[in-house]
């Protein structure tokens, strides 16, 4: 009867593993939108769950709980100057020693993490209005013209190392200085939680890898 209950425990192991994967994906924050517009400012909101919060501007009454705690904090400043209470000092960590061999891995490691992280998120939906003005109009149609040519080129590179969709974007030749202020951005940045936990646990295994190999001749030369 014991292989039975090793069955059970090794299914209540799964389906737990189950479970925390499915909270994981619905409790971690997997949409961002990024808005800018010179009458409203900057936005930013995200999902949780299935709720959409506003991050920034942030709400009035947490607002207002900060400029609270800052008299606080600083009466708490002033009492232990006063008090003389001195923080003991922390020792430093120790890091490995500088070679070549850390610095390859430690570059291997970031573009291994570096490259899952980027594939884990997606920006989607980007819009953008951007008025060109140069005064003249030939000055004007100047700006413009290497301004869209930066723009389209640098985004073919960006396009190797990143998933982004564009939906409008518009660049207006502003030759009368008629939409000063038009200027507008919009973003709808996705994450796949499932990835980003992969990805932070290659950071990690990396990360062990890396102070083990680095830990090796230190404890040699001790010894």
């Amino acid at each position: 009867m014991s292989w039975i209950a090793d069955i059970l425990l090794f299914l209540a192991a799964v389906l737990a593993f189950l479970l925390l994967l499915v909270l994981w994906v619905i409790l971690v924050p997997r949409h961002f939108w990024v808005e800018y517009c010179k009458t409203d400012g900057l936005i930013v909101q995200v999902n949780l769950a299935f709720f959409k919060i506003t991050l920034f501007p942030l709400p009035s009454f947490i607002k207002k709980g900060k400029e609270e705690k800052k008299p606080r904090e600083q009466e708490e400043k002033e009492i232990s100057a006063k008090d003389g209470k001195t923080k003991k000092d922390k020792k430093l960590p120790q890091f490995p020693e500088f070679s070549f061999r850390l610095v390859k891995d430690i570059l291997s490691a970031a573009k291994g993490v570096m490259k899952r992280v980027l594939k884990a998120i997606k920006f989607s939906r980007v819009s953008f209005t951007v008025p060109v003005y140069g005064g003249r109009p030939e000055e004007t149609q100047k700006k413009y013209a290497g301004i869209t040519s930066v723009f389209y080129t640098f985004n073919i590179f960006l396009q190797q190392f990143l998933q982004i969709y564009y939906e409008k974007p518009i660049f207006i030749a502003d030759f009368a200085n008629l939409h000063s202020n038009s200027l507008y951005f919009y973003c709808k940045i996705s994450a796949s939680p499932v990835m980003l936990l992969a990805a932070a646990i290659f950071a990690f295994r990396q990360y062990r890898k890396i102070t083990a190999v680095a830990a090796g001749p230190a404890n040699e030369k001790e010894n």
